[in-house]
């Protein structure tokens, strides 16, 4: 295969493909990415064009296979210096600063993930367990890290037990649509703090004002008309 053949695969900008192998199995292939000198690298901190080199060094990143072959980049990088940030990575487009996968690696394992368990995403993609569990995390962080809670209109609150010796779980949701708010761990009792209930249809009245939570219970039955020793 020619370079111009794989080319079309990896359309990163500020790099250029240098050189590349595919295993006799054709199970492994390994992409050599150097930088293109005809641009000055971008600092990774304040995202500026910087003319001072640190140094240079080679970073191995997992990207995405093609068919059923592992692709590995051999990146070329340098470290620069920045007169704002110091030292730094430079900025790629295609990969954070010190990660060992692509952002289209990453997007892929956090899509599969949605369907499948960590462990089926870590033996389809050839990855570990912890590794796939970090994208995971990684990719929920960037799209959840900042909500907008302004539309919520009705909050709830459930307190489950998670272990034994009386260690609770308090999660806050958004009624509405079910989206986890909040949650405190290892809290070692129950809060004494009041808790919202909304009921709705025939026998909401029954509900209404401050209750104790063991009435509950009664008030269910008998709006079903249902009696305990049933």
């Amino acid at each position: 295969m020619s370079e111009h053949n794989i080319r079309p695969f990896f359309q990163f900008k500020r790099v250029k493909i240098h050189s590349f192998g595919i295993s006799r199995d054709a199970k492994l292939t390994q992409v050599k990415l150097e930088p293109d000198r005809r641009f000055l690298p971008i600092c990774s901190g304040c995202k500026k064009r910087v003319h001072g080199i640190h140094s240079y060094e080679y970073r191995a990143v997992r990207d995405l296979s093609m068919i059923e072959s592992i692709v590995t980049l051999i990146l070329h990088y340098r470290k620069v210096r920045c007169p704002d940030c110091g030292i730094r990575v430079e900025y790629h487009d295609f990969v954070a600063p010190y990660a060992r996968y692509t952002h289209r690696l990453a997007q892929y394992v956090f899509e599969l993930c949605k369907y499948m368990t960590v462990t089926d995403v870590a033996s389809l993609l050839h990855l570990s367990w912890h590794q796939v569990k970090e994208i995971d995390k990684s990719e929920l962080r960037k799209r959840y890290s900042n909500p907008d809670y302004s539309n919520v209109r009705i909050l709830s609150v459930d307190e489950i037990s998670i272990r034994k010796h009386h260690h609770y779980l308090t999660i806050i949701c958004n009624f509405e649509t079910g989206e986890v708010i909040a949650q405190y761990n290892e809290r070692g009792g129950h809060t004494g703090v009041m808790v919202p209930v909304f009921t709705f249809g025939p026998g909401a009245e029954k509900f209404q004002g401050i209750q104790e939570n063991t009435d509950l219970f009664f008030k269910m039955m008998a709006v079903l008309g249902i009696t305990p020793d049933d």
